[in-house]
């Protein structure tokens, strides 16, 4: 039996944990993920929810009370409605 060359090793492992290392780097939201960034592949899902969690505070700073949520509504209606659409 011959002993298998260590750069076929080299090349199989390689292949196993280039993904792997790919993939860590971009759970851990590592990559530019600012609007102002070139886009990053796959930005829209792995990194750019592990960036969001990561950095998402735990509690609001700014308690929900009636008056807020309808000045907000009323906001999104003027602005953003155009292009975002209606709620539901």
């Amino acid at each position: 039996m011959r002993p298998i060359p260590l750069a076929l090793i080299s090349f199989v492992a390689g292949l196993l944990l280039l993904p792997l290392a790919v993939y860590l780097y971009l759970a851990f939201g590592h990559p530019p993920v600012a609007t102002a960034d070139k886009p990053f592949p796959f930005e829209a899902r792995i990194p750019l929810r592990a960036r969001i969690a990561r950095e998402m505070p735990a509690r609001s700073p700014i308690p929900a009370t009636g008056g807020d949520l309808n000045a907000g509504a009323s906001l999104y209606e003027d602005k953003c409605e155009f292009c975002h659409g209606a709620a539901g």
